[in-house]
């Protein structure tokens, strides 16, 4: 698993932190109990085979209601139970990905 940390911002429910990527998919972050929400951003070189540029990654992902890539349509954000699940851009192989989520 990537390297995470964690920061509290006491008694507003709402917590942040960073993980690395594995690149490997999907990979679950653990925050002990499960977001309402979780906002992912990270910014990410796409390689094409034309032109590489950048662009944010990562979404937002609520209850219900994942994160998708705008490329491909693929779920790149989603809650699960204690923590949230990221793959594709989101998850890129050894870039800082950054996240917030509320309980």
């Amino acid at each position: 698993m990537g390297e995470l940390s964690m920061a509290r911002m006491g008694g507003t429910g709402i917590e942040c932190g960073s993980y690395v990527g594995t690149g490997s998919t999907p990979q679950t972050i653990s925050t002990g109990k499960t977001p309402k929400w979780v906002l992912v951003a990270t910014k990410g070189i796409i390689n094409n085979d034309s032109y590489n540029y950048t662009r944010g990654l990562g979404g937002l992902a609520v209850q219900g209601i994942p994160a998708y890539d705008y490329i491909g349509g693929t779920i790149v954000v989603e809650i699960v139970d204690n923590g949230f699940r990221v793959s594709g851009s989101a998850n890129l192989a050894a870039n800082a990905h950054s996240y917030i989520y509320g309980t």
